[in-house]
């Protein structure tokens, strides 16, 4: 077995769910950085059978005022390559500053 750590920042187009207490536009994107750490564990059966797991935490940064902005993040979830075919399936969950869940 091999375990990782990953850091990483993305620059993320989100326009999934909304947070009540924002004004946003009917349609459009937001922009904003996601940081991400966490154990990336995986086992190499062969060179055509890899799999693995994260969990991971971080932030997404915004705009000051701008949805998302601060919130925490946490995803749980598991990958594989199986004769070159990718499969991914997991969860995120954001929180923000006053506890809300999105």
């Amino acid at each position: 077995m091999n375990a990782r750590r990953l850091t990483c920042c993305l620059l993320v187009l989100a326009a999934g769910p909304l947070h009540a207490g924002v004004e946003v536009a009917p349609n459009g994107k937001y922009e904003g950085t996601l940081c991400l750490a966490g154990p990336l564990p995986a086992v190499v059966q062969s060179e055509k059978e890899v799999a693995g797991s994260f969990d991971l935490i971080g932030t997404i940064v915004t705009k000051p005022g701008a949805i998302y902005h601060l919130t925490n993040i946490h995803c749980l979830g598991a990958w594989s390559v199986i004769d070159g075919q990718y499969n991914e399936n997991g969860y995120c969950q954001v929180v923000d500053n006053d506890g809300d869940k999105m």
